[in-house]
């Protein structure tokens, strides 16, 4: 059988004040990133949750540059 996957709400505790950039993407463009990608299924999901849990923080830039992070991706 397949396997069902939810989406997670996005974690609206993340602030300006407790973030870890101030650099965010909007979901719209996550959205079509997957669509024009044909992204599906569960991977499709795992991003939306993926950005959902950070709150669209962008994840491999800071106000600097790319992050340290990256390198683990």
């Amino acid at each position: 059988g397949s396997r069902v996957i939810a989406i997670t709400p996005g974690d609206t505790t993340i602030t300006p004040k407790n973030a870890y950039t101030l650099l965010t993407i909007d979901s719209i463009t996550v959205a079509n990133f997957i669509a024009t990608e044909q992204i599906v299924n569960e991977d499709a999901i795992n991003i939306i949750n993926f950005y959902n849990h950070r709150n669209y923080q962008y994840a491999w830039f800071d106000h600097e540059a790319l992050t340290e992070q990256r390198e683990a991706f």
